[in-house]
Order: structure tokens, then sequence, then C-alpha cells
């Protein structure tokens, strides 16, 4: 398998930021290295989300080649293939769940240590970042509770009483996926997550806000590229 390299274009090296670790003294130059991998660690993130997007549209070019052919299938075939493809889609959603999660939670880890690396603070907006973090949750406002209903799915159909805890009005959504939107119900909340371009817009948007917050190294981050709305 082909990987990228380092020095090769369009690779990103963290190393940019060596001499100003170097520079620093020990106790914040090391800070400073850990909050600077969590802020590139974002855009690693959202890249995660992006080819959860493009998994889903692998899948349904496979989907749609699939109807196309259905009716020279027999049924324990196509079953097979409808059940491979609904997988296929639901880990592509799991994951994209974890993501989100993943990317507030480290939104929340600038906010909280941006004091013990002066270098960064004495110049940082943090106005914007915590408008990052507002606009994160306006836009993903269940994504700790997404998150956990992932990891605990389950747990959901343990026992009668267990299923009773994560209704919504009686009824109980199981994890699946309508078109392109996760659903299911968790601690009576009705969740979901649309795995779109959308959502890579809004991701990548917050990436930037965070980005913009750190006005003495915003040129040394990895460039956010933030595609047209449709």
């Amino acid at each position: 398998m082909i990987k990228p390299k380092v020095g090769e274009e369009g690779v990103y090296d963290i190393g940019i930021f060596n001499p100003i670790a170097s520079s620093l003294p020990r106790d914040e130059g090391a800070d400073f290295v850990f909050y600077i991998n969590n802020l590139i660690n974002l855009n690693s993130l959202l890249n995660d989300f992006i080819n959860a997007v493009s998994l889903f549209e692998i899948i349904e070019i496979q989907e749609y080649n699939f109807i196309k052919e259905i009716d020279k299938l027999n049924t324990i075939s196509k079953n097979k293939i409808c059940g491979t493809i609904d997988g296929w889609k639901n880990i592509a959603a799991r994951d994209a769940g974890m993501t989100v999660f993943g990317i507030r939670e480290i939104i929340s880890y600038l906010q909280s240590y941006l004091h013990k690396v002066p270098y960064l603070n004495s110049v940082a907006k943090s106005d914007e970042l915590d408008r990052a973090l507002v606009e994160f949750d306006n836009k993903f406002n269940n994504a700790k509770l997404l998150r956990n209903a992932i990891g605990h799915r389950c747990e959901i159909t343990f026992s009668p009483k267990e299923i009773m805890r994560h209704t919504v009005d009686n009824r109980i959504i199981i994890p699946h996926i309508d078109k392109r939107v996760y659903r299911l119900t968790f601690k009576k909340m009705n969740l979901s997550l649309e795995i779109s371009k959308d959502n890579h817009i809004n991701l990548a948007e917050i990436i930037n806000l965070v980005y913009s917050s750190y006005p003495n190294i915003v040129h040394l981050l990895p460039p956010i590229s933030v595609p047209k709305r449709d």
C-alpha cells in the first residue's frame, strides 16, 4: 500500500513547530507540544469524517450497481448483499459519530489548557475559541449522548427494563441508517447524525474558527478547505 511521506507535496509536517517548542522554557515547551498535537488532531478528525462521507458515496455506487443486477440473484445472495451494504453504512456512521464527539472533546481541551501555554495564551482570541464551542453545540447538540449510544448500543436490548430506559413515547428505535442519517433512541432521546457534505462543511467552519483563535501560529496549522454548499 502506498502511504504519503513527510516532505512530499501536500503532506503536512508537524515538525514545523520544533523551533518554537525549542525556544520555550522546558515545561512550557512540553505543554506546547501536547497542545499543538491536539490542534492538529482536529484536522485529522475532520479527515476521518470526510472519509466516512466518501465511504457512504462508494457504498451508494455499489448499492446502485447491485440494484441493477438484483433480478439475476437468488434470494440468499440478494439478502446477503443487502446485509453487507447496510453493515458497511452502519460502520461508517458509527465512526462518524465517534469522530464528531472527539472534535468537541478537543475544543473543550483547548479551552481548558490554554493557560498552560503562555506563548499562545498571551495573544489567543479566547472569545473565538468560546464561539467555536457554541457553534459546535448548536450544530451537534447531542454529540456526547450519541457517542455513548454508539458505545453501548448492544446493552439497549439486554432486558425489557433496559429497553424502557431508552424508549421515546413507548417506542424504541434500534440503530439504523435512513438514507444518509444514522438514527436511534437512547436514554429517552431521539438521536441522529447526518453523514453528509453539509456536516463536513459545518465541522470545517468550526475548526477554522478554532484555528483563527491563534493568530501567532495559524499560518503554521494545516489548511482547512471549506467546500461550497450545494
